[in-house]
């Protein structure tokens, strides 16, 4: 049986605004990277219970396989640039916002399969939400779980199944005149949990991988440079697509966010490699596969 613990996320139920210019002024006086205006924030509007009803949940027992480290490796990594074409933009989850799991697993997917001459485009982030039945759409999931689904059956592409950002069954037909059994592709094999910064910097050596944070208010003022967190309550678990890392000046890795292409770098973020709970408490969120 199952042993689950459920991690909610629930935040204020007041209509506080989840940014605001306060906040925004405050924070340009200590984050040692640089701050969205409120103007010009992509949250600029949003009350925080609009963010703070995605739920995590865990089992005590059950992990994927761990990866070797290598003992010698790169001191940096970047997919977006080294294998720019198959680097897939960054996607807005809306208004499904426990979604980051899959947005950050299809990502890992699409991009890993393209490395492979396999380019299919943006896989569907939709079938993960609606079909892998161990996670919650979108109220939230674990990477694992949906990296074990993708395994299992791999995806079939946006055209099939395009994302509409809400729960609904799993289907068993393309939004196309394809066959739905027969339209899934990139079926990925041998998925590994990362337990260590090692351990995800192996994984980058082939290919984007998935790790999972805690997100607190000011990762949703970044506009560049390299996110530490400093200030605001913590928000919630995300979920991200990573396509690098560096070890000059911090140490951190280069995320693909959940939030579209307005926010950060292009979608973008660099992120301090020890920041905000990222190894050796979210397991299920750090995965990897290959083809």
């Amino acid at each position: 049986m199952k042993s689950i613990i459920a991690i909610l996320l629930i935040g204020v139920c007041l209509a506080k605004p989840l940014i605001s210019k306060d906040f925004i002024n405050q924070l340009k006086k200590t984050a040692t990277w640089e701050v969205t205006e409120y103007e010009e924030n992509v949250f600029k509007g949003i009350d925080d219970y609009d963010l703070a009803d995605e739920s995590k949940t865990t089992m005590d027992t059950e992990f994927l396989p761990s990866i070797t480290p290598m003992s010698s490796l790169p001191s940096s990594i970047n997919w977006a640039s080294k294998g720019a074409s198959c680097a897939h933009e960054p996607r807005n989850m809306g208004d499904c916002a426990g979604a980051s799991f899959a947005f950050a697993v299809a990502g890992m997917v699409s991009d890993r399969c393209c490395l492979k001459d396999k380019d299919h485009g943006w896989l569907s982030t939709m079938e993960i939400v609606s079909c892998s039945e161990e996670n919650y759409g979108c109220a939230g999931g674990w990477p694992m779980w949906a990296t074990q689904y993708v395994a299992s059956k791999g995806l079939v592409d946006e055209a099939c199944y395009p994302y509409n950002g809400k729960n609904e069954d799993c289907p068993d037909k393309c939004k196309t005149s394809a066959d739905w059994k027969a339209s899934h592709v990139c079926k990925c094999s041998n998925p590994v949990t990362l337990r260590s910064v090692a351990d995800l910097k192996t994984a980058l050596t082939t290919g984007p991988a998935v790790v999972t944070f805690e997100a607190y208010d000011d990762l949703y003022a970044y506009k560049s440079g390299i996110y530490c967190h400093v200030a605001g309550r913590f928000r919630r678990l995300i979920s991200v697509r990573v396509v690098g890392y560096s070890d000059e000046t911090t140490a951190h890795i280069i995320a693909a966010m959940p939030f579209g292409t307005e926010f950060g770098e292009k979608g973008f973020m660099n992120m301090c490699i020890t920041c905000c709970g990222m190894f050796g408490k979210y397991e299920k969120g750090n995965v990897a596969c290959s083809f």
